[in-house]
């Protein structure tokens, strides 16, 4: 399939301000979620009340784009046939149709008026869409891309179990499924970070020419800045790290003394992810932002901005595992053809073939050749 096909571009090129929204989303992380909570016991109220002013733009602007990231690709994939089967298409628009208003509601409303009905839709839906958009995505060959989605498969499942446990406990009581939420409940964190390290090698650049510099530079730099503050927090911040960690990324497994772990893997993510941005092949810019997004949205994520960058950090790798096989890009180029019939079935009009020429038979030949020996 020719790289010039305007679908195949669109497959390989992340969705509209979806870049944008990843790089909002870790301007998030970092503000509402990190420095707020880390300052919360030791600066003054007003200075921590102007930087949540300050937090609340990135945080609208992450909504905003993402909302419109992900309303672009669900279209995109509800509406060409050839990127999921019609029994995968299905179950991903009634998710999409139960998560979409769950989430324009909640992003929406101030956050004390968020009921816990809507946090439950939320986070039952957006897993559901994790399974069915990286089970759809692993099906591809690109071996990265595909043990990756895998384990984000797993996350998403392990984070439902857990979900559904607690919410049992908390309509009957009791201690019901103890020893699996917490099993699943540690083992949805390790795929969780396991998620972007697998992906590091795809999204760094190749080459040495001036664009794979800047991604090397970019990478290099936020290394060495998450590294800084993750050291300094660990200094800083003794009693509160694990639950500052905890309300950026809800993750606990960890003790105390290995939370700094945590900020490790996460950094390297961001480096790699930002490499990926930096980059002039729109693949791997979609494939960082994926990898931002998905970092930034945590384990088994509860407010609503977290649910979004989950769901669309999935989303683009599994657009990115889809365009990195040739029978992806293939079947991106697939198109519906109406039936000249009405009440037929609509069917997909592949590409045409080139037809191949048809080899004379020997008695063809042996006929030819007995006429032109008659002819005088």
């Amino acid at each position: 399939m020719s790289s010039s096909d305007p679908r195949v571009q669109a497959l390989r090129a992340a969705p509209p301000l979806a870049i944008l929204a990843a790089l909002a989303a870790v301007v998030d992380l970092a503000i509402n979620r990190v420095v707020v909570r880390a300052a919360a016991e030791s600066v003054e109220a007003p200075v921590l009340l102007e930087w949540m002013r300050m937090g609340a733009l990135p945080r609208n602007l992450a909504g905003i784009a993402g909302l419109y990231a992900l309303v672009s690709a669900l279209t995109t994939y509800l509406r060409m046939p050839g990127f999921a089967p019609l029994y995968v298409r299905l179950p991903v628009a009634g998710f999409a149709g139960i998560l979409m208003p769950s989430l324009t509601i909640a992003l929406m409303l101030p956050r004390e008026r968020l009921t816990p009905l809507i946090v439950l839709i939320g986070m039952f839906a957006t897993n559901a869409l994790i399974s069915l958009f990286g089970s759809a995505g692993a099906s591809y060959r690109d071996r990265v891309l595909k043990v990756a989605l895998i384990l984000a498969v797993a996350t998403a499942l392990q984070a439902l179990v857990v979900v559904t446990i607690a919410s049992l406990r908390a309509v009957l009581g009791g201690g019901i499924g103890g020893p699996i939420a917490y099993l699943c409940r540690h083992g949805g964190e390790l795929t969780w970070l396991l998620v972007p390290l697998v992906l590091v090698p795809a999204a760094l650049p190749r080459g040495r020419d001036r664009r794979a510099m800047i991604s090397w530079g970019a990478a290099a730099l936020v290394l060495v800045i998450g590294i800084a503050l993750a050291m300094a927090g660990q200094d800083a911040l003794p009693p509160h790290y694990s639950t500052v960690l905890y309300g950026a990324f809800r993750v606990a497994a960890l003790p105390e003394e290995a939370t700094i772990l945590y900020v490790l893997v996460a950094t390297v993510g961001f480096a790699a992810a930002f490499a990926g941005m930096t980059s002039d092949d729109p693949w791997k810019r979609q494939l960082g932002a994926g990898m931002a997004l998905w970092i930034a949205g945590g384990y088994a994520a509860r407010s609503p901005i977290q649910l979004l960058d989950a769901v669309l950090g999935i989303i683009l790798l599994a657009r990115a595992a889809q365009a990195a096989d040739p029978e992806g890009l293939r079947r991106a180029a697939l198109r519906w053809r109406s039936p000249p019939t009405r009440g037929a079935s609509a069917i997909i009009e592949r590409e045409p073939e080139p037809e191949a020429e048809r080899e004379p038979a020997p008695a063809e030949d042996a006929e030819r050749a007995s006429k032109a020996a008659s002819e005088p």
